[in-house]
């Protein structure tokens, strides 16, 4: 009985957490890196910080599509933690290791962005 109990307590600490369900179960294509530029992009802007140079036209339709979601009322910033959630539970980043380093710059960079913006 004893034994039993540990194995749930293992399990249930074990567990990933509800987001990283999706990608889990993923057994498709790698997200497109233009997806994970994206939300590091779009945590940047929320963060106030500013993006890379070669993401300057990104950010401005980031930018653009946040005026024309708001249509003229001021738009509800989004949540950074819904934010981190979002970008874990896409499918897997990059099975090559050529990508790696860029993928790695863009989770540095959201999360990064991401603890700006939770710190005010």
């Amino acid at each position: 009985d004893d034994f039993y109990r540990r194995i749930r307590e293992f399990l249930a600490y074990a567990a990933p957490a509800a987001c990283f369900e999706d990608r889990l179960a993923s057994t498709g294509a790698p997200v497109p890196l233009a997806l994970l530029k994206e939300h590091a992009v779009a945590a940047e802007l929320l963060a106030g910080l500013e993006s890379p140079e070669e993401d300057q036209q990104l950010r401005l339709k980031l930018q653009v599509d946040q005026l024309n979601a708001g249509m003229g009322k001021p738009a509800e910033p989004p949540d950074p933690l819904a934010l981190a959630e979002q970008w874990c539970a896409l499918g897997p980043k990059s099975p090559d290791p050529e990508l790696d380093a860029e993928c790695d710059a863009l989770r540095e960079r959201l999360f990064r962005a991401l603890e700006k913006a939770l710190a005010g």
